[in-house]
């Protein structure tokens, strides 16, 4: 009888290891491919703004340029209004960027100085959001809702202070 209890225990330990190794697996290739998608997120947000503001200042400047790598101004705004998501109250910091967005896309050719840094300030909080997010979540799997809440409300905060500085 003792060899078929250890048979048996050790038969049950390799299928629990097996199940607890393939979830480990399963778990990991998740947060990669999350990690992986917004990290892609954060760089085509990031050349986005680039282009629009790039095209904005050279507006500003009466260049006669009207497109950059094969796209117009209208094209980077309305990409930029999409990756927000303005509709949902607790997403204040796109609330703003759609905000901003509207008065810099209609303000064309006449864009201050000043409209363009709080525009960039406000970016790289967004983008704060989305790199300690994504730093957070390939550490320890997905964030809960109260985690997603402290990052937006602290880099919405350190924007808000560079604001009321100004």
């Amino acid at each position: 009888m003792n060899i078929i209890g250890n048979i048996t225990s050790g038969i049950i330990a390799a299928v629990v290891s097996a199940i607890v190794s393939y979830w480990i697996f399963k778990r990991q290739q998740f947060n990669d491919t999350i990690t992986k998608e917004r990290l892609n997120f954060i760089k085509d947000w990031r050349e986005c703004a680039a282009c629009f503001c790039g095209l904005l200042a050279l507006k500003n400047e009466s260049f006669k340029v009207d497109e950059f790598e094969g796209h117009k101004l209208e094209y980077y705004y309305y990409k930029l209004l999409l990756m927000c998501n303005s509709t949902n109250p607790e997403s204040y910091v796109d609330i703003e960027v759609v905000k901003q967005l509207n008065l810099l896309y209609q303000a064309k050719g006449k864009v201050s100085n000043e409209q363009f840094e709080k525009f960039v300030a406000l970016m790289q909080a967004n983008l704060a959001i989305e790199w300690k997010g994504t730093n957070l979540e390939s550490r320890k799997g997905q964030l809960s809702e109260k985690e997603k809440e402290k990052l937006r409300l602290d880099s919405f905060e350190c924007y808000k202070k560079w604001e009321n500085g100004k």
